[in-house]
């Protein structure tokens, strides 16, 4: 630590400081929009928080300005000193821009200037769509909860696709890999980052964009920018046509919601642009086969379930997140390890979906997993012998899929992936069964995991309010990955 870093990170919190009055200064100014105080300090602060990076050296004063950052923005939060969102809600991004400060701070010491650059991508361009799909909102659309516009977006890939091509010029990074690489593999680069990350903008709301804008600029800088031999444009070609299709035939056969669709473009593009036939296959394997068995006419058990057959897009990153992350991984420290716990991923969320689907296709003896007494079909935690058969075959058929690519001991491997992925389902179920949020209907007294029943909200009735069966599906997967893990290891 020197001091001369101390007086570097004084100056820039006094700047955001002051920056601080100003934005609060124009809120008081009459018929000043709402947005554009708020718009003001999130530009000029992060492109500050940005510059940091190649104005500090010491990596300790950046962790001390990062959490300087984030207790001076609950102090903000905590008094509401700036107007909520349009749609009323207080926006966490003013948490998630601190959070993503300080991991890009931990993560990318080595390449300080794609670091600024990532910051300014979200400073920039998230802030101009904003203000453009405010002041002029040619044709509004709506991804799920996300309200957005046409003009917006545009803005959006404009400027990321600008500051993408600055960055070949004023990094050492983009530097070397204008040298070394043709343009039209460049240019192919650019627009792919562009377009996942204007998708990307599109589907977030309550300011997740704040962490997922930077943090994925940050990883397509250091993957294309420093490992440029792990990826070709065709194959990014290729997998977003792919991912195109599997778009269209979402909205044509409705396997989807609108946002769900979109959020399986993104992770089908990046899976199959970056993974090729090897990663590709697996990932077909379960859309297309999960998607068939969600059309077959079941039962109908909707009154418990929070959600319907058409899957949104948090239910797709529940399910195909992971993978996407082991993918990411791969491509930085690759491993032959990594496509095993990808292949035990999938055969997780397969053999959950198939159970819940196959255990619900006609009436069956349902049991409380953690005790095997009868419980209504349909719950949370509740098990059935034709469920759990399905989910063992799920399992196995998503294994199958990859096998061909597992160069060494492929039946000692079947076994292991295929046996995770009937585990994973177990865990899946006790841990709905447990941790799961489960609602009370106060008209019929009915347990469900819908937030409205009867026309009345729902009360809280037991396990932890904040995870729903979106993060269920999510944790299970991650259990049964670590644990694989450390058996191969």
């Amino acid at each position: 630590m020197t001091n001369n870093d101390l007086i570097k990170v004084l100056i820039l919190l006094g700047g955001i400081n002051v920056l601080i009055v100003l934005a609060y200064l124009m809120k008081k100014i009459k018929g000043m929009p709402g947005s554009i105080p708020r718009k003001f300090l999130h530009i000029t602060a992060i492109f500050i928080a940005g510059y940091s990076f190649v104005y500090i050296s010491d990596s300790a004063y950046l962790l001390a300005l990062g959490v300087l950052i984030l207790l001076g923005n609950y102090v903000m939060y905590k008094k509401e000193m700036f107007e909520k969102n349009k749609t009323g809600e207080k926006n966490l991004g003013i948490f998630f821009v601190p959070i993503s400060y300080l991991i890009l701070v931990l993560t990318m010491n080595g390449h300080r200037e794609l670091a600024m650059f990532s910051m300014f991508i979200m400073a920039f361009a998230d802030a101009g769509a904003a203000l453009v799909g405010e002041f002029f909102p040619l044709a509004p659309y709506a991804l799920g909860s996300s309200r957005k516009t046409i003009s917006g977006s545009l803005t959006f890939a404009f400027v990321t696709l600008l500051l993408l091509n600055l960055s070949l010029f004023f990094t050492v990074d983009g530097k070397i890999f204008m040298s070394v690489e043709p343009v039209f593999k460049i240019w192919i680069f650019l627009l792919f980052t562009t377009l996942i990350l204007t998708v990307a903008e599109a589907l977030s709301t309550k300011g997740f964009d704040n962490i997922i804008v930077p943090l994925l600029s940050a990883y397509f800088f250091i993957l294309f920018f420093t490992h440029p031999f792990s990826v070709f444009p065709e194959d990014l070609f290729y997998g977003t046509l792919l991912a195109g299709a599997l778009l269209y035939f979402s909205f044509k056969y409705k396997f989807l919601t609108p946002d769900g669709a979109y959020a399986a473009f993104v992770l089908g593009a990046v899976i199959f642009g970056f993974g090729g036939l090897k990663w590709s296959v697996p990932l077909l394997t379960f859309f297309i086969l999960s998607s068939l068995l969600s059309k077959i006419k079941k039962n109908n058990y909707s009154d418990a379930f929070e959600k319907g057959d058409n899957r949104d897009a948090l239910q797709v990153m529940a399910n195909g997140g992971l993978p996407a992350i082991l993918l990411g991984i791969n491509l930085l420290y690759p491993d032959a390890i990594w496509f095993v716990l990808y292949l035990t991923s999938l055969a997780v969320s397969m053999a959950d979906t198939w159970a819940t689907e196959i255990g619900n296709i006609k009436q069956r003896h349902t049991f409380w997993i953690l005790n095997l007494k009868p419980v209504s079909q349909g719950v949370s935690g509740g098990i059935s012998l034709g469920g759990t058969i399905g989910g063992i075959t799920g399992a196995a058929v998503l294994t199958l899929s990859g096998i061909a690519w597992i160069r060494y001991y492929p039946l000692l491997i079947f076994s292991l992936v295929a046996t995770a992925g009937a585990v994973g389902m177990f865990i899946d179920s006790i841990l709905g069964a447990t941790l799961q949020r489960k609602n009370r209907c106060p008209v019929c007294g009915k347990e469900t995991e819908k937030k409205a029943h009867c026309g009345k909200p729902t009360q809280f009735s037991s396990g932890i309010k904040f995870i729903n069966n979106d993060m269920v599906n999510f944790l299970s997967a991650l259990i049964v990955v670590v644990i694989t893990y450390f058996i191969l290891r």
